[in-house]
């Protein structure tokens, strides 16, 4: 989406709102147009607006284009409005398709797009039913998918066809094209085919978002730069035990510290004990003082990290020995394992603060209502009422800082992966922060001031396979 502001051989100005080479709208140069852009989403609305009356002169802003005695800034202008007042909708990930547990939704998932309702485009979230879906086929209001794409809740299926020329409907061809490849956690493939019924009980959100993402029902879509998602691999039989969910046997090989990377020594007794020697090593040279404090992780987190929900026990396991208690109980209608930061004891508790492992291998932290989780290279983030999803966010280590928080440490391109603007990502990253748990890239972690003083990681290749 973009403007085009032209003048016209009688000197009128003309502003063009244009999704591609499609008009969206065209305004006059008046107030009322520009309101009518704004009453539409289509542009965001400048803090002060004056315009000339004759019509030859805007200042939006504090910043003037003007169009008198044969003046002609219509390029200027044109710039401006693509460089500040594109609707925010449009300048993130405003073509995709969200989605997200929800068990209070009769489907078990709640559905989340972009879409204009009142005039206004944002992106709203829904439960999985008929009528969103509708909604999300309509193009007048939203428009993501081909036209001639059906989609169809016939519960406990989703349903694709397309509109034949005769005004009739069809099941979209058996071919390579109107399939959905995934790859789980050990690369082997996975395939949907949209040309047959698909049964949601056996979906989750990340192969739900896949499907609406795909280039055949999402118009904008591009398979060329849409990766395949992860999808979690078969959950182990075995269930931990509520105070402790791995066998000690597991435990060993979640280490503070690798053998071959002992810690600084001038911050040797603030790291907690591993539960397994280190090999002797030389001493590492002082660093000159204000080195940044957390450098000694630069070779750990380099390493590939092991497979999300075994190293999600691991840590766990080494986090509920560190805090000294772990109890069994339910998260929704998940059973979970929990350990308590905080005075309130139980999950469901509005003043309950912790950290909490569930049986699918999520771990996560929850506090004053905002919570933060990662499960098998997704990262949730939010509230429990509106949660917003990071694909391909991989966590590679749990620690905490000098002022115990608790700090998730993750890949590095974590912030593109959540499909919203940076401002209200950073805002819902320092609400977290004021609970008590930290987001971090590897390079934000080996450049933060602030000290860890014990770090949780599993690195996949170990001594002792």
């Amino acid at each position: 989406m973009h403007f085009h502001v032209e003048l016209d051989l009688r000197g009128q100005v003309h502003i063009h709102c244009l999704e591609g080479k499609k008009s969206l709208a065209t305004v006059g140069f008046t107030v009322a147009g520009f309101n009518s852009l704004q009453e539409q989403g289509l542009m965001r609305k400048p803090g002060a607006l004056a315009i000339g009356a004759l019509h030859d002169w805007v200042e939006i802003d504090g910043e003037l284009c003007s169009f008198e005695k044969g003046r002609n800034e219509a390029a200027r202008l044109e710039q401006l409005l693509n460089e500040r007042y594109l609707p925010e909708a449009n300048l993130g990930h405003s073509r995709s398709v969200a989605f997200f547990h929800n068990v209070a939704s009769a489907t078990g998932f709640d559905i989340q797009y972009p879409c204009r309702v009142e005039g206004t485009v944002a992106s709203h979230r829904y439960h999985l039913s008929q009528e969103s879906l509708d909604l999300l086929q309509d193009p007048d209001h939203c428009g993501l998918l081909h036209k001639e794409i059906m989609v169809k809740l016939m519960p406990p299926n989703l349903v694709f066809k397309k509109k034949t020329p005769n005004g009739g409907e069809q099941y979209l061809l058996r071919s390579p094209d109107n399939e959905v490849e995934l790859t789980d956690v050990f690369g082997s493939r996975k395939a949907l085919l949209l040309s047959e019924p698909l049964n949601l009980m056996h979906l989750t959100p990340a192969e739900l978002a896949a499907i609406f993402n795909h280039p055949v029902i999402n118009r904008y879509a591009k398979a060329s730069t849409v990766p395949p998602p992860s999808v979690s691999a078969s959950e182990p039989r075995s269930q931990p035990t509520a105070t402790n969910p791995v066998s000690q046997s597991e435990s060993k090989f979640v280490r503070t510290t690798p053998a071959s990377m002992p810690p600084k020594p001038d911050i040797a007794t603030k790291i907690a004990p591993s539960g397994l020697p280190a090999t002797q090593a030389a001493p590492r040279p002082e660093e000159p003082p204000g080195a940044l404090p957390n450098l000694w992780l630069k070779e750990i987190l380099a390493r590939p990290a092991l497979r999300p929900d075994w190293f999600a026990r691991l840590a766990y396991s080494k986090m509920a020995t560190h805090f000294g208690n772990s109890s069994e109980g339910k998260f929704g209608p998940v059973t979970c394992w929990f350990i308590c930061l905080g005075e309130a004891e139980h999950l469901e508790d509005p003043k309950f603060k912790g950290i909490f492992l569930s049986e699918k291998g999520s771990l996560g932290f929850f506090g004053g209502g905002q919570i933060a989780r990662f499960s098998n290279r997704v990262a949730f983030i939010g509230t429990r009422q509106e949660t917003h999803e990071g694909i391909q966010v991989n966590l590679v280590a749990v620690g905490l800082d000098a002022h115990e928080r608790l700090v998730f440490i993750v890949s590095n391109d974590y912030r593109d992966k959540f499909g919203i603007p940076e401002v209200t990502l950073t805002e819902v990253m320092n609400r977290l922060k004021v609970q008590g748990a930290v987001i971090l890239s590897i390079a934000e972690t080996l450049a933060s001031h602030e000290p860890l003083k014990v770090v949780w990681t599993v690195p996949a290749e170990q001594p002792d396979p």
